[in-house]
């Protein structure tokens, strides 16, 4: 935007240097009709025409015919009238003895009106001068061709001369090495003015657009798809490992969705993270801000199979996030399902046969207001192949701007033994699928912890010593 405005303003500027100049002086302009040579071989004919664009001449002048690269010496010469404003035209024609030129491609110049009707350091003499190249062929000695008169000019030649009586042209404007040709405008000669009048207010158009988007940018600014940050709980003081609050904020760094680990391994632990709302209603009152989908390796993420969600996909997710406690799992699957086949059609363009094996992370970005959202995290042991919870809690979070946004990440398997590119994709998608549905399908509501005080009489009771939970250590990031 601003090199189009600072175009624009060197555009007006040297629009109104151009028309400002005298347009009361003449100005010849020269170009080329035909070029031929004679049916003997013997005459290089020439046609040059002239015209006035200017005011009307007061004297005559001298077209010079110039064989390149000899730029002092003319060949030949042609007394030209005084031409009248912007209406005459004049046709010259130069016959030439092709033994007076040497054989091959000849390059010819003609000028006119230099020096005398227009300045020789005007700016309007670029004009004044038309090149032309001819091939003249070799001629055999002793070899004599049928004579023919010398035909006519006018017989000879094809006129390219308008009907209409030509349009003078301007000089074109150079802006940044761009040449912009004046000559296309459909503008009044007679108001020459209105061209950098027209250039002022669409510049002016421009600049008044551009502040419009600042402002409209800083009113409703977008927000950044997964920008760099951390949990709310991460930035809370490290507690002591061997006791229960450590261990559980040692636990929390491994939870990376709420699903639990397959298969179940007899005395593994598992640990997973739930966003619900104050309702515990699954992922009430969370927005969704951010899909993204790409391949990893021990290194990290892949940064050029990253597949970013757009905007409409992005919305789309989240109104179907929104309504999940009122949807069937057939309905979620239906709204979902164009979801993963889009992002994993873009996945596919990315990524090669080579790296097809590597594991593919699915992230979604949450979103939600502090104090109307939960983060709850459960610790689960596999007996007897099937988890058991052994411990369940809510961290302790510092939230400064009031929001809270928090991360799912779904880990979703490369190409297999077998599989085809083709069958690696739809096998993708309905993976894609599944884990969307599951993430949003959830008719189990863990309920609300309700205390009842009984203020009915008893007896004296003996009341043990508190024990704590046993939680194992949590995994090292080596393991």
């Amino acid at each position: 935007m601003r090199k189009a405005i600072v175009t624009l303003l060197l555009l007006l500027v040297a629009t109104t240097a151009i028309h400002a100049q005298d347009i009361n002086q003449p100005d010849y302009a020269v170009y080329v009709i035909d070029r031929q040579i004679s049916v003997d071989g013997t005459t290089i004919i020439l046609q040059f025409g002239v015209y006035n664009i200017g005011a009307t001449a007061d004297r005559d002048t001298t077209a010079r015919l110039f064989l390149e690269p000899n730029t002092v010496a003319n060949i030949d010469t042609q007394a030209l009238r005084p031409l009248e404003s912007q209406s005459d035209t004049e046709i010259l024609t130069f016959e030439l003895p092709t033994e007076d030129v040497p054989t091959g491609s000849v390059t010819f110049r003609l000028e006119v009106g230099i020096g005398d009707v227009e300045q020789a350091d005007s700016p309007t003499i670029e004009n004044n001068r038309a090149g032309v190249v001819i091939i003249v062929p070799e001629t055999t000695p002793g070899v004599q061709r049928t004579a023919r008169p010398a035909p006519q000019p006018a017989e000879t030649t094809i006129p390219l001369l308008p009907t209409v009586t030509p349009s003078p042209t301007r000089e074109p404007i150079n802006i940044l090495g761009v040449e912009i040709d004046t000559n296309n405008l459909p503008l009044p000669e007679d108001n020459l003015l209105l061209i950098p009048v027209i250039v002022a207010f669409c510049g002016v158009g421009l600049i008044l657009l551009w502040v419009l988007t600042v402002i409209l940018r800083l009113l409703f600014p977008s927000p950044r798809t997964f920008e760099v940050w951390q949990p709310p709980y991460a930035a809370m003081p490290i507690q002591d490992q061997n006791t229960l609050a450590g261990r559980r904020q040692m636990w929390q760094q491994s939870a990376q969705s709420d699903s639990l680990g397959i298969p179940c391994m007899e005395g593994q632990y598992h640990i997973r993270k739930w966003l619900c709302g104050v309702n515990n209603v699954n992922l009430s009152s969370w927005r969704v801000r951010g899909l993204r989908l790409s391949q990893y390796d021990i290194y990290g993420r892949v940064a050029r199979s990253q597949v970013l969600a757009s905007g409409g996909l992005v919305r789309k997710l989240d109104r179907t996030v929104r309504k999940g406690s009122t949807l069937s799992q057939e309905e979620i699957e239906k709204r979902v399902r164009p979801i993963a086949r889009k992002m994993v059609s873009a996945l596919a363009r990315k990524i090669g046969k080579r790296n097809m094996m590597l594991p593919i992370a699915c992230d979604i970005r949450f979103r939600g207001a502090h104090g109307e959202v939960r983060i709850l995290f459960e610790l689960y042991q596999c007996v007897n192949s099937s988890p058991q919870m052994i411990d369940h809690w809510e961290p302790d979070m510092t939230v400064v701007s009031g929001g809270i946004q928090e991360n799912y990440t779904y880990t979703l398997q490369g190409i297999r033994q077998g599989e085809t590119p083709r069958t690696f994709r739809q096998r993708l998608q309905e993976d894609m699928t599944e884990v969307l549905k599951a993430m949003i399908y959830k008719p189990q509501v863990l309920p609300k912890e309700q205390v009842t005080e009984d203020t009915s009489p008893h007896e004296p009771v003996v009341i043990p010593e508190p024990t704590e939970t046993q939680i194992p250590p949590a995994p090292s990031p080596e393991e």
